[in-house]
């Protein structure tokens, strides 16, 4: 995998327009803070992460990383990489992950709950008891990233994922890491993406009656064939997940079911195994040092040159 090297205080200098995060012959990478690309912007401030290598085909899709609840982009950096190694432009978005959209409708009776949440989070509205502001949206927040990127870097072509200023679907393919993964589920059933790749997401359903919430189960507008996803057996969420997988339509051989004990332990509540299938910190590595979830993460992504 190419070197990707993040200057940790590019990522903590907010109030940057735009920072370099990381240069060299081949791979580039900003750290772009999101009340950069949008003064509008006030919560989750955090800094998108664009990575890119030179030689990428003009054509290349752009793939679009969301993280899980309380997750940063560059919480992900190893995969994040490997999306560059495959030939894909790369963003790792920056926005309003919590709370889950599970906490959030854990005690709802609305069957429709996490539905009207997860839309209130890609496109604004309410979804009560609170609401997105159209600015604090994730689609909002893409549409302005590549803006600025087109107008900063106008020789980088980022406006070729611009169509009439909303984003090219059709060339863009979408990640997500758990709520991350929600929300890119929830976006290709209603727009068609180049790809999909949920990660441990979603994990959405009926408390009452342990059944898959009824949007996944909802016509997709992304071919069934560009889904793809994985998850650890032995996560706490493995049996909603696979529930919510068969929900969603995706084939058997569109899923690896991971098996690898985790880097580190989690602190808190939260699952190590759940963390381990992408995040930095608790995915295992082979002997040389990679990911040695590697290959699994190429099975997802696929070969976009």
């Amino acid at each position: 995998m190419g070197a990707v090297r993040y200057v940790a205080a590019a990522l903590a200098l907010f109030a940057a327009a735009l920072v370099p995060a990381a240069q060299g012959d081949d791979r580039v990478a900003y750290a772009v803070p999101a009340n950069a690309a949008d003064p509008g912007v006030s919560r989750f401030l955090g800094p998108n992460l664009v990575l890119f290598d030179r030689a990428a085909s003009p054509q290349s899709p752009l793939l679009v990383f969301l993280p899980g609840t309380g997750g940063h982009p560059a919480g992900v950096r190893l995969f994040l990489g490997v999306a560059a190694d495959a030939g894909y432009r790369v963003i790792g978005l920056q926005y309003d992950n919590e709370p889950a959209a599970m906490q959030q409708c854990f005690r709802s009776s609305d069957p429709a709950c996490t539905a009207v949440f997860r839309q209130s989070r890609l496109l604004g509205g309410p979804a009560p008891p609170s609401e997105t502001p159209p600015d604090e949206a994730i689609v909002e927040r893409l549409i302005r990233l590549l803006q600025f990127l087109a107008g900063n870097h106008p020789d980088e072509g980022w406006n070729r994922y611009l169509a009439n200023g909303v984003p090219d679907w059709r060339r863009i393919a979408v990640a997500g890491h758990s709520q991350g993964g929600g929300m890119a589920a929830f976006l290709a059933k209603r727009v068609s993406l180049a790809r999909v790749l949920l990660f441990s997401g979603p994990p959405d359903y009926i408390q009452r009656s342990q059944e898959p919430a009824p949007w996944l189960k909802e016509p997709s507008a992304t071919p069934l064939e560009h889904w793809f996803g994985l998850y650890h057996r032995d996560e706490s969420l493995a049996p909603p997940l696979q529930r919510a997988y068969a929900a969603l339509g995706l084939a058997a051989d569109h899923i690896r079911v991971l098996s690898l004990a985790p880097a580190g332990m989690a602190s808190g509540p939260f699952d190590a195994f759940h963390g381990s299938v992408i995040g930095d910190r608790l995915t295992p590595r082979a002997a040389d040092g990679t990911p040695a979830y590697a290959a699994d993460w190429e099975f997802l992504l696929g070969r976009p040159r």
